[in-house]
């Protein structure tokens, strides 16, 4: 999800199930890229257990994200932060010349 104010961006990424350790932000000028892989969510089981899925809804494995940027973001003054499974960064927006 994007969203524009009148001096920033705020930008939301889905990553529920991901450690925010292990996902890759970088801010490029023209783009926001966001990389990492999400496990297979399985339950836990004893060893050897036989366990049949009978329905997978939720994505999984390696994952990419490009959003587009305006040239007037300020690269420097990006910030982003996790909360419940999802990744918010704001981009504020500069003066184009």
């Amino acid at each position: 999800n994007v969203y524009r104010y009148e001096r920033r961006l705020e930008i939301c990424v889905e990553l529920g199930g991901i450690d925010p350790k292990t996902v890759d932000v970088q801010v490029e000028p023209g783009r926001l890229r966001v990389r990492g892989n999400r496990p297979v969510p399985e339950p836990p089981h004893k060893p050897g257990e036989t366990m049949r899925i009978l329905s997978m809804e939720i994505d999984h494995g390696p994952f990419c994200c490009v959003v587009p940027l305006p040239p007037q973001v300020e690269l420097s003054r990006v910030d982003s932060h996790f909360d419940n499974g999802l990744m918010w960064s704001r981009l504020p927006l500069g003066v184009q010349g």
